[in-house]
């Protein structure tokens, strides 16, 4: 007979040509360990995968500027005050003295100093350089993620992961560092599918004072199980800085600038450039080219950086009523006039997209610092040395995307 697993969340293969009972296939548990399965096998246990969410708090980190433990009371001397109280559950990582690296319970405080249980030799007092890190503290930066635990029934491997705290504190052991902070588990499900022992994160909140919250990017795995990830946060002016849970959080991005995600069709059309306008009292607009166009009466045209005039109305789509050849002109009724009689010499493109000529259409993410300059839904951008316009078809603000990423997914050759 064959050996088979008594768990049902394995992934199976098998089949059979002659009928019911004539199945013959495999089995792999969560460890990766197939064996061979018919209908006369006997059980023995496997590996359970188990798919969980979670969420990493880092605790009000402070820095560590003295150290001295006398009577297994350790004291702790931070650079500033740290805002601690007794009875909250503190980090220690020190570079020197990391015989007090551990979890504790605060028992003392004064505004610089914070004291707790330690059996230990006496260390006199002396400076020392690392950081503090109080998990009962609010505030902290947080990231989210989810990962592929697995565990056995019997015991005899590790034990399944629970929705709350993670062990009594939340905290764990890294690289013989403890964590600067406090695991959630937020949901658990035994799977079939997915990476034993991989873990993701998928946001980061930065909590700094003058931090970037959640306006920013995020690339974070592990191999190893919960606790093995790191990884890489990026804010949407283009700005990284790498964290992990056991050294330190993000705290150096400032950025303000917010994150766009937009579509948008090019039109290739003929391009001119323009170097005066007229307009008639009654909002008649005529525009000189610096050369002749062959536009035509009825053609849809784009006027694009009518520089230092935008608020008169030129820049968007209008309809040609007239075209001079000979005198390199073409004129269009303005909607919304009021500003009489106008003559001046100015710079701007101007696009005939009335040629059917091809097309292209995309998706991109801007980065921005103000309102201004984020694309509008119906937004004609012209770009020097293009030969044709842009159109913003849709726009709104997110916080996922490489920030200006552009990508083009479909051509209409006209």
């Amino acid at each position: 007979s064959y050996t088979t697993f008594n768990h049902t969340n394995l992934v199976a293969s098998a089949t059979g040509h002659q009928g019911i009972g004539s199945e013959l296939g495999s089995i792999t548990d969560a460890n990766g360990t197939s064996k061979q399965l018919d209908n006369t096998g006997t059980n023995s246990a496997g590996d359970i995968l188990q798919y969980y969410t979670y969420h990493f708090t880092y605790g009000i980190e402070k820095t560590i500027s003295n150290v001295s433990l006398t009577s297994n009371v350790a004291t702790i001397t931070t650079t500033g005050n740290h805002g601690y109280s007794v009875g909250d559950r503190v980090v220690i990582d020190l570079n020197t003295q990391t015989s007090l690296n551990g979890s504790y319970t605060i028992s003392a405080v004064t505004g610089t100093t914070f004291s707790f249980a330690k059996t230990n030799n006496n260390i006199a007092s002396a400076a020392d350089t690392g950081k503090a890190s109080d998990i009962s503290m609010s505030g902290g930066d947080t990231y989210y993620g989810y990962g592929y635990h697995h565990y056995t029934l019997d015991g005899s491997g590790n034990s399944p992961l629970a929705i709350g705290l993670l062990g009594s504190y939340g905290t764990y052991t890294v690289n013989n560092h403890t964590t600067l902070g406090a695991y959630t588990i937020d949901y658990v499900a035994d799977t079939v599918y997915g990476t034993k022992d991989a873990v993701y994160i998928y946001s980061y909140n930065d909590a700094s004072a003058a931090g970037v919250g959640t306006k920013n990017t995020v690339t974070g795995f592990g191999s190893n199980d919960l606790g093995s990830e790191q990884g890489i946060v990026t804010d949407f002016s283009g700005a990284q800085e790498s964290f992990n849970n056991y050294q330190k959080s993000v705290n150096g991005l400032t950025s303000a600038a917010t994150l766009q995600y937009f579509q948008f069709h090019f039109n290739y059309g003929e391009k001119q450039t323009i170097t005066h306008t007229s307009v008639t009292g009654n909002g008649l607009a005529t525009m000189t080219t610096s050369a002749a166009s062959t536009y035509h009466v009825g053609d849809t045209i784009i006027v694009d950086k009518i520089t230092g005039y935008t608020d008169l109305g030129f820049d968007g789509s209008h309809v040609i009523t007239a075209v001079d050849a000979a005198n390199k002109t073409f004129s269009f009724q303005l909607s919304s006039w009021t500003s009489g009689s106008y003559s001046k010499d100015m710079s701007g493109a101007v696009v005939d997209i009335a040629g059917g000529g091809d097309t292209y259409y995309g998706y991109g993410y801007r980065s921005y610092n103000s309102a201004t300059d984020g694309y509008a839904t119906n937004q004609h951008i012209y770009l020097a040395g293009t030969q044709g316009i842009y159109t913003i078809d849709y726009a709104y603000d997110t916080t996922y995307g490489t920030a200006n990423q552009v990508s083009v997914y479909q051509y209409t050759d006209g």
